[in-house]
């Protein structure tokens, strides 16, 4: 999974708040901090040390452990770094808000997946932001990061080519079932039309999709912006690459949200996860027996 630590910083600057602008770099060679973000989770003391980590990766990190699988964990800078590593893997998951990427990781990750490795986005607003890397001011490489230039540099346009869909910023939804004879929806019980409430948020994936035409949609909705309707919807897809690995896309920030609440865990504004959902349980567990059973590696 990746995760950058002090994302905010690369918003807040001087007086102005969610800056989007090119400027500011952050350094690794800092504390992490306590969480704070008012839109998926308000003021949270108890956070401090753990940056995100409680908000968007424990409850899949709890399930996953606690279900028996061999799991190995991967920051940005692993995927930046070591494209070698990627392939002792039989799946490669991206979780939560997994927005800033290198184009070293996208490429490493693309070339991962032509090798045969599965790659599942359980994610939303990811592979958005594309970020540079640069040396500590004492020489020690990969330690500071910014973003690039506003325009075509600053996004991967291309980011269809691998997740099979395009990030958005925010916006929720229920996740509503397209395809319920697909294998991913195997012992769930869900028919055309059947919800899972409020899974979609609080960024989503959506059009335009890959031109591929293995590419399946899997679960589609209208999305909501706060409290208002929009024009615009979420697509959870699923397409095949030519090694023959898949590539699933969940389309929502929420997906581990539904899997477990373990301690520490964090329950977003507006939204009732205190229970988690069997079928989000079982989509994810074919998913990772398909990734084991099918994979090339």
């Amino acid at each position: 999974y990746n995760r950058w630590p002090a994302w905010r910083s690369l918003y807040d600057f001087q007086d102005s708040r969610w800056h989007t602008d090119v400027g500011n770099e952050v350094g690794f060679d800092r504390p992490y901090s306590l969480y704070y973000n008012a839109l998926p989770s308000s003021f949270n003391p108890l956070s401090n040390g753990s940056g995100e980590f409680l908000l968007w990766e424990h409850p899949l990190c709890y399930w996953l452990e606690k279900e028996g699988y061999d799991v190995s964990y991967v920051s940005n800078l692993d995927t930046h770094r070591d494209p070698a590593s990627l392939l002792r893997a039989k799946g490669f998951l991206s979780v939560g808000h997994d927005e800033y990427w290198t184009s070293e990781m996208f490429d490493n990750v693309c070339a991962a997946r032509d090798a045969g490795v599965n790659v599942a986005f359980l994610s939303g607003n990811a592979v958005s932001g594309r970020v540079y890397l640069k040396p500590s001011s004492t020489g020690q490489p990969d330690r500071i990061f910014g973003r690039w230039e506003q325009g075509p540099t600053c996004e991967f346009e291309n980011a269809p080519e691998l997740m099979g869909s395009s990030s958005y910023g925010v916006g929720a939804a229920d996740w509503i079932c397209q395809m319920p004879d697909h294998w991913i929806f195997e012992g769930t019980g869900m028919k055309e039309g059947d919800a899972i409430p409020q899974l979609v948020g609080w960024e989503y994936h959506g059009e335009p999709l890959k031109d591929d035409p293995t590419l399946q949609v899997l679960a589609r909705g209208a999305v909501r912006v706060y409290e208002h309707s929009s024009d615009k919807t979420y697509a959870a897809t699923i397409y095949e690459s030519p090694s023959g690995s898949f590539v699933f896309n969940a389309a929502t920030c929420w997906w581990s949200m539904l899997l477990a609440r373990p301690p520490g865990a964090v329950n977003p504004p507006n939204t009732d996860f205190t229970r988690v959902d069997p079928r989000v349980e079982r989509i994810t567990r074919n998913l990772l027996d398909r990734m084991t059973r099918l994979s090339l590696r």
